[in-house]
């Protein structure tokens, strides 16, 4: 009976992860509760239980054979989106005969389709923004101790973004011959950051979004697909034909591409070794090291008569590890871009390539906190000339109002913004003063509103991508299930939060720290620090590990 109740725990821990953002989620594992507490009272009642469910029973026995072939309900729910195309073929039909709903759409909600061409898809999460300003602008500066190119993103986690021509495991290169190549390729593509990488970067994570299954999935890229969404053809006897130097500009920025690594600070966690022993104590940080994207089937384009290295002509593309989480899954935050963005020259027009960036990121943002319409400063520290790279020391306080002025109007008649007007209205006497640029224009603020296609669309994004809260009280306990603390982003709360939780089902279960090392995957002197109050930080890999594990407590409460 125990090794029965295991599988219900495990197929209820992976129904629960599979189901817990849908709105047929209490329909469906409310029966199936009822079903595993009906079995676990009197077996007996396996084939004729009130509450039976051949939908269930068919999800058990997939865990049953998942579990056989080594890939436990841990790993499952680790991973449930390269299982929930899997999933949906599997139960669909049982479900549809049982609870008479079609879960294949819900199970698996795709966001609603774009189908107004002038704009595209992207990530508005802050480092994906931080990320491409940085590259715009290149911002990059030389680190004399690492000795290579680095900036420090403006994120809530002050990522480091490192250049990088080292090859890793990532890059899935034969010999040591296109290694080298590789390296001299990247090493000469290092200065290749600027408005267009940024737009190679945004086609890239499109495109990915658009035809990946799972956050691990690669997809064939060529770079004339940046080319057309850029739409840089000409026209000669009939005929769209690339320039020579546009195809070499796309080459050459895709190496750029692949230079870029993400150094992750993990909150700065401590480790101690030896602790107890002060002669061979040791303390160091941790620190992980992740490509931007993850290449294979590289083909590199060298010149015909020297051999130089040109750049990347195509390859199979996925984005890293820490990029994906932006891109696919639960952190995943879409906003609309217009495709004005990728059209705009990268040099003659690079202020209203910018300018729609940011403003693309910032309406995501204000229309979930619905203060769309908030008024943008123009001269602060966070203001939109700093936003646009325009330089106040470079031009004449007359050259920089007429330049502003005029991409906003741009825009306006791209279709990229509605409309803008100063906010409060301009006070023309004030500009007779020879201060007027620094004491009055700098502070001024502008009103843009997004056109109202662009509010109607996002809003339909917004809805579709709200997530449900967690489904954890369900008619069939008969206590309600202990919510979790609402905990502040001080590290002591989260802190005494699991150390409470660990050191509980301790005490309840009778088990040693060892053996939940081993149902957490936290190293076993991580948890000894924890309980005994010498570590201040935990990294957010053994928090998302202890949460997981925490969560799959609750899901064993229910039976």
């Amino acid at each position: 009976m125990n090794q029965l109740k295991k599988l219900f725990e495990d197929t209820l821990f992976v129904a629960y992860t599979l189901f817990n953002s849908t709105k047929y989620a209490e329909v469906i594992l409310k029966k199936w509760n009822l079903f595993c507490k009906d079995i676990v009272q009197d077996k007996s009642k396996i084939g004729n239980s009130l509450h039976n469910s051949l939908s269930f029973q068919r999800l058990m026995k997939w865990v049953s054979s998942k579990d056989i072939e080594g890939v436990t309900a841990f790993e499952v729910v680790a991973n449930i989106e390269e299982y929930r195309v899997e999933l949906l073929s599997l139960l669909a039909p049982d479900i549809q005969d049982e609870f008479k709903i079609d879960v294949s759409s819900s199970l698996n909600p795709s966001l609603p389709s774009i189908e107004d061409e002038s704009y595209i898809e992207q990530s508005s999460a802050d480092f994906m923004y931080h990320l491409r300003e940085t590259i715009s602008q290149n911002k990059f500066t030389y680190n004399n101790e690492m000795e290579t190119m680095v900036y420090q993103l403006s994120d809530k986690f002050n990522t480091l973004t490192v250049l990088s021509s080292h090859f890793d495991e990532d890059i899935k290169l034969q010999s040591q011959a296109e290694i080298n190549r590789w390296s001299d390729l990247v090493s000469s593509a290092l200065n290749s950051m600027d408005d267009f990488t940024a737009d190679c970067l945004d086609i890239v994570t499109y495109l990915w979004t658009q035809n990946a299954k799972s956050e691990k999935e690669s997809i064939h890229f060529n770079y004339e697909q940046v080319l057309e969404m850029c739409e840089m053809g000409r026209e000669k006897n009939g005929k769209i034909y690339y320039r020579v130097e546009d195809r070499l500009k796309v080459m050459k920025r895709l190496a750029a591409l692949a230079s870029i690594f993400i150094y992750v600070n993990d909150k700065n966690e401590i480790v101690v070794v030896n602790d107890d022993i002060d002669e061979t104590r040791l303390k160091y940080k941790k620190q992980k090291i992740r490509r931007l994207f993850s290449m294979d089937e590289i083909i590199l384009a060298k010149d015909a008569r020297t051999d130089e290295l040109l750049g990347i002509e195509s390859c199979n593309i996925a984005p890293g590890s820490f990029l994906s989480k932006y891109l696919f899954g639960s952190q995943k935050l879409t906003a609309l871009l217009s495709k004005k963005a990728l059209e705009y020259n990268s040099y003659t027009h690079r202020y209203h390539k910018r300018l729609t960036r940011y403003l693309s990121w910032q309406w995501r943002i204000r229309q979930t906190y619905n203060n769309l319409y908030r008024p943008f400063k123009i001269g602060d520290e966070k203001g939109l000339l700093k936003v646009m790279g325009i330089n106040i020391e470079s031009y004449r306080p007359v050259r920089i109002r007429e330049m502003f002025e005029k991409v906003l109007d741009d825009l306006a008649r791209d279709n990229v913004i509605k409309g803008w007007d100063y906010s409060p209205s301009v006070d023309e006497e004030q500009f007779e003063s020879h201060s007027w640029f620094r004491d009055y224009w700098l502070n001024l603020s502008v009103t843009i509103s997004p056109p109202d296609e662009l509010v109607h669309m996002q809003r339909e994004l917004i809805g579709a991508q709200q997530r449900v809260e967690p489904l954890l009280e369900m008619e069939v306990l008969e206590e309600p299930v202990k919510q979790k603390k609402e905990t502040s982003s001080v590290t002591v709360d989260y802190i005494s939060y699991f150390k409470e939780k660990v050191l509980e089902y301790k005490e309840s279960q009778n088990t040693s720290l060892r053996e939940i090392a081993k149902e957490t995957e936290v190293s076993y002197s991580c948890l000894s620090r924890l309980c005994n109050g010498k570590t201040q930080r935990l990294s957010e890999e053994n928090r998302t590990k202890l949460d997981k594990w925490l969560e799959r407590q609750r899901v064993i409460e229910m039976i």
